[in-house]
């Protein structure tokens, strides 16, 4: 018999065996130890109060980089489960996709958005999310899609959001349909704007998101989110058709006003599969996640998306994953008790849910801490 635990600040992984042995894994392996009964007892106490006994030596000595046991001091443990994989140390950003239906088919798009895309989620049905997510402890909320300018209950949803008080509020767009007039109805309640944006070159932009004029109708969106004084910050997509001017694009969008940007590689989902590669970056790459950025906090926060259809996954980068659906469940009650198979019917069920991969779709140490606890949580005798 094998208790489960897992660490929320970094997803560490540890499994306690009847005999008293404690082996600890992290979440991308940098980390592991196999504590006999006689060390166990020890180490434990290390992880839960910080302790360190007079033979600690003896747990130093069983792993390459022993520094790597100082993330671990004091930081807790609490029994792994479905919700304790997901929220880690609480709930960060909740990631909605209010319509599956977008004015652009961008050639990589994790969602497989488009014109034709017919999902979205009802206005009664995002309010409730809304309001169990707050009640859960989620801080950020991000409305995205498909284009969520394309959403005709958008303006409520933002205002709701703000009233429920979410730190940030944000609208993940092309801003291909943001128009004075709609702009006028969102500002009062200063959501935050975030843009993909693909090339200083019309042309490969354009022809990236499939959409005559996108280039122009993006920047134009942009400048005009940063003169209403909103803030404003910019994804940088990277595949082979942009990847030798990424330094140009960067200082472009930086010439439009935006001082928040980053550029990262296509993910391996929706129609990204098809994209692989290391490409060069610019010097002045990456932003903090979210909740950090906005509370200098550095605890590693889980996250949730509600796609268009329905479903709650664990990223919006693991749609493999189907933790319920919020049409049929509350989203309470799908963190509480989500639908995660055991291990006689993990392979027919999660084919993609391994450790190979995470690295390629997932971003941040958070999803791929909660994918690999996930794993555990699924394989548990």
């Amino acid at each position: 018999m094998t208790t489960l635990f897992i660490v929320p600040a970094d997803g560490t992984v540890l499994e306690e065996s009847s005999d008293g042995r404690v082996r600890v894994r992290s979440v991308d392996g940098d980390l592991t130890i196999d504590a006999d009964p006689a060390l166990a007892g020890d180490l434990l106490a290390y992880i839960d109060t910080g302790a360190a006994s007079a033979r600690f030596g003896a747990l130093e000595a069983m792993i390459a980089r022993p520094d790597l046991l100082q993330r671990l001091r004091g930081a807790g443990r609490v029994p792994l489960s479905g919700r304790s994989a997901l929220e880690l140390d609480g709930f960060g950003t909740l990631f909605v996709e209010l319509t599956g239906q977008c004015n652009e088919q961008c050639v990589h798009c994790y969602a497989e958005s488009g014109p034709q895309v017919e999902s979205a989620l009802d206005r009664d049905t995002v309010r409730a999310a809304l309001r169990d997510a707050r009640e859960l402890g989620f801080r950020v909320v991000q409305f995205t899609g498909g284009d969520p300018l394309l959403c005709p209950d958008l303006v409520e949803h933002v205002a709701l959001a703000r009233e429920l008080g979410f730190e940030i509020v944000e609208i993940y767009t092309n801003g291909l349909a943001l128009t004075d007039a709609l702009l006028d109805k969102l500002a009062p309640a200063e959501p935050r704007f975030a843009f993909s944006f693909y090339s200083v070159d019309p042309d490969v932009h354009d022809g990236i998101t499939q959409t005559r004029g996108s280039h122009g109708k993006t920047s134009a969106a942009i400048r005009r989110v940063v003169a209403r004084g909103l803030r404003a910050r910019v994804g940088i997509i990277v595949m082979e058709e942009n990847a030798p001017h990424v330094a140009e694009t960067a200082a472009y969008v930086e010439s439009l006003g935006v001082k928040q940007y980053g550029a990262s590689a296509a993910r391996g989902v929706g129609r990204g599969r098809v994209f692989d590669g290391d490409f060069p970056l610019p010097p002045r790459v990456g932003y903090a996640e979210h909740a950090s950025s906005s509370t200098g906090d550095r605890k590693t926060r889980g996250k949730l998306c509600i796609a268009s259809s329905g479903t709650v996954h664990p990223c919006i980068f693991n749609r493999s994953v189907t933790l319920g659906d919020v049409h049929q469940r509350s989203l309470r009650d799908i963190v509480d008790h989500p639908s995660l198979p055991r291990r006689a019917r993990r392979l027919a069920t999660l084919p993609t849910l391994e450790a190979g991969d995470d690295r390629d779709r997932l971003a941040c140490i958070g999803c791929r801490a909660s994918a690999a606890a996930l794993r555990t949580y699924c394989d548990r005798p």
